[in-house]
């Protein structure tokens, strides 16, 4: 297989990977943030088909080979917007705290410029407005996971907890189990008359 199809297929099904390692990272974890986290992209993915972005007719054929994962007629930008909502959701939790994970914020980077390279520069998925349809749909990603985040957030700590990278380094608790041992120290005297 070539470099660049293998490029072309990691971008195009970028979205569905993120989503899926997230998914199973909670299952590993056993925690509800990849459900609050999918529950979000659902609402992104409605409003997105709210507005109404649409496919040219004629490009049909050729978005459904090159542009769509499984065959099937997308929103336009979405796989944009579910990168960006990602990012937003994940970043603004690392803000707040102030301890980031460079390594995750260069992947989704990463993920989101071959996104975007793939679908606006290189098949022009969206015809000739592929350029600000990824721009208007990461706007919107952006803006939805910034407003996804502040609501979980305002609604106080319990529900903050369903958020990914909500506890600061600096205030894990290192150690919760209570020791029940006590220790006792005795003090022995030294017999002054030996010696």
């Amino acid at each position: 297989m070539e470099l660049g199809k293998l490029f072309d297929l990691l971008s195009l099904f970028s979205p569905f990977l993120l989503v899926s390692f997230i998914a199973m990272l909670s299952v590993y974890n056993q925690d509800l943030k990849a459900l609050v986290l999918i529950f979000g992209l659902v609402l992104l993915i409605v409003i997105l088909k709210t507005i109404g972005l649409s496919v040219d007719e004629d490009n049909n054929s050729e978005y459904l080979k090159f542009c769509t994962l499984f065959d099937v007629i997308e929103t336009p930008g979405s796989s944009s917007a579910v990168i960006a909502f990602i990012f937003m959701s994940m970043f603004l939790p690392m803000m707040f705290n102030k301890h980031y994970n460079g390594i995750l914020i260069t992947i989704l980077f990463v993920l989101y410029g071959s996104d975007a390279f793939y679908r606006a520069l290189k098949y022009k998925c969206y015809g000739e407005l592929s350029i600000s349809t990824t721009l208007l749909s990461t706007l919107i990603g952006l803006s939805c996971g910034a407003l996804y985040f502040f609501g979980i957030y305002f609604l106080g700590e319990d529900y903050y907890n369903l958020l990914y990278f909500n506890v600061s380094q600096n205030n894990r608790v290192q150690c919760d189990k209570l020791n029940t041992r006590e220790y006792v120290c005795e003090t022995i005297e030294e017999d002054e008359t030996s010696g």
